[in-house]
């Protein structure tokens, strides 16, 4: 009998049931242990549905919500909407976690009014790992949650941040501020002023850290606002997906690129699946009461069961839990 239920908000993203059922049917093929409780409009999903998989079930919702749709919108309708009963149904211990690939800002607005934050948390963050030259990866918070942030929110994000790090096995993370340069003088008074906050902070803080050095295993976690930060990783998916055409224009214009490519294929796949934004979708929610995972909206059926997967491992940690026991008062 499966003991580990996600719910998924199945009309989330920009393909909808055309990715998300798919995704679902080879994920619950994979992890027998693990039952995917799938929301969403039956018409639309009923068609991808493979009835043999038994830890597959389904929740019609009438409503859903969609990509652009603003947040007054959405609080007008949420309880009907395939997003709104996938984060629900974790208030009836139903399930252990939630995925979607739909509105980052509705997501986040009823992840927050449903679920609550853990005590002393201001508000939650969106966290995700980039790759570094090393075998290690560089955690970065907040990558959208979040576009206006002050002082307060900028020392909770260096907390939670130091303890997914840890969770990961660092046991001194190396924490920095994301900054247009290294010098005290640079950044604008929000990026100043945190800098003061947590240089007086009991943690492992190194100062500013510009863009180029992130992938350069020179710091464990970057603190940075959600503006900020959701441009960052923005940046980096485009400039990953521009290398892959640069990489597939050289190895396929001529004899020699395409002799090559057969030489290096096996190699050069393996290496860069570290890298493709494609196998590290997925960013959690951290500091919420509950688990939550976000996919990007764009995601394929392969970035998506990354996201599941991501949901799955959570729940077998449990990490809010722990990071709940952590907090005796107000950070």
């Amino acid at each position: 009998m499966p003991n580990i239920a996600i719910a998924i908000d199945a009309m989330g993203g920009d393909f909808g049931p055309e990715v998300t059922i798919p995704c679902a049917n080879r994920f619950a093929s994979n992890f027998p242990n693990c039952k995917l409780i799938l929301y969403g409009d039956k018409k639309q999903i009923s068609p991808f549905i493979d009835d043999a998989i038994s830890n597959i079930e389904f929740v019609h919702c009438s409503a859903e919500v969609h990509m652009g749709e603003k947040i007054t919108s959405v609080f007008r309708k949420y309880k009907s909407t395939s997003m709104g009963k996938a984060i629900n149904a974790q208030l009836n211990d139903e399930i252990s976690a939630t995925v979607s690939a739909g509105n980052t800002g509705a997501l986040m607005a009823i992840s927050y009014k449903v679920l609550k934050t853990l005590d002393g948390i201001l508000r939650p963050a969106i966290i995700s790992s980039l790759p570094t030259k090393s075998a290690k990866d560089v955690f970065v918070l907040d990558l959208g949650a979040n576009v206006t942030c002050s002082v307060d929110h900028m020392t909770q994000f260096a907390l939670m941040g130091e303890f997914v790090a840890k969770s990961k096995g660092i046991k001194q993370p190396r924490i920095g501020i994301l900054n247009i340069g290294e010098e005290s003088n640079k950044g604008n008074d929000l990026i100043k002023q945190s800098f003061v906050a947590l240089k007086n902070m009991p943690i492992n803080f190194i100062g500013y850290i510009e863009p180029t050095r992130l992938y350069s295993d020179e710091v464990d976690v970057v603190v940075c606002d959600g503006f900020t930060g959701n441009i960052l990783l923005k940046s980096c998916e485009g400039t990953s997906k521009f290398l892959k055409y640069i990489y597939q224009e050289a190895m396929t214009s001529s004899f020699l690129g395409m002799l090559t490519s057969f030489l290096l294929k096996k190699h050069l796949k393996a290496k860069l699946k570290k890298y493709d934004p494609k196998f590290r979708n997925g960013a959690m929610f951290v500091g919420l009461n509950g688990i939550v995972v976000k996919s990007h909206g764009g995601a394929c059926v392969d970035a998506f069961y990354n996201a599941i997967h991501m949901a799955y491992e959570l729940s077998l940690a449990n990490p809010h839990v722990e990071l709940k026991t952590l907090i005796k008062e107000p950070l």
